[in-house]
């Protein structure tokens, strides 16, 4: 999945990131074609801190991921958002590694 502003949400807390989706319209619409179905309630994807593989992030962007799970690329508008997400990570001790570009990330491995 890929989440992009103003569709897509970002959510950090205590205990691990998550993305969401808005409008809820559109939300009900993407829960339909993702295996793990959902309720609809909690983010479209989630992870704790301490699930987190390395966060691939290119200039405007991250890739999520968990070992064993689909992952998520979220774009973001500036880079003072991704910083945002960065500093979090590194205070959660995840590994974060800088690629030239997240495009095709759905294809790395």
């Amino acid at each position: 999945m890929t989440a992009i502003w103003p569709c897509g949400k970002l959510l950090i807390g205590e205990a691990g990131v998550g993305v969401d989706v808005r409008p809820g319209g559109f939300k009900r619409f993407l829960l339909r074609f993702l295996a793990s179905g959902g309720s609809g309630e909690a983010p479209v994807w989630e992870a704790a801190w301490s699930e987190l593989a390395p966060v691939e992030h290119g200039p405007l962007s991250a890739v999520l991921r968990t070992d064993g799970s689909r992952g998520c690329r979220v774009v973001f508008v500036r880079r003072a958002q991704l910083q945002t997400l960065l500093d979090e990570l590194t205070t959660h001790g995840v590994e974060i590694r800088r690629v030239r570009t997240t495009f095709g990330w759905y294809l790395r491995t």
